[in-house]
């Protein structure tokens, strides 16, 4: 499981990316080489989450995250 700072750094980079979420998980894994890479569907299925539902996890909405 990733934690809030993963997927908003991973949120940033595929914006940078311009929505190409293959590029972002490339991108994720040269820059945080200690952290565990991402899939481009994990990045497809945040994306989604985050537009839907506003939440990165069940219950914790994104506003109310400090990172």
């Amino acid at each position: 499981m990733y934690s809030v700072r993963d997927y908003y750094d991973m949120y940033l980079m595929y914006g940078r990316s311009n929505g190409n979420a293959l590029r972002t998980a490339r991108e994720y894994a040269r820059r945080y080489p200690s952290r565990r890479p991402p899939d481009a569907n994990v990045i497809l299925r945040l994306d989604d989450r985050l537009r839907n539902t506003r939440r990165v996890w069940k219950g914790i909405r994104m506003q109310y995250c400090t990172v």
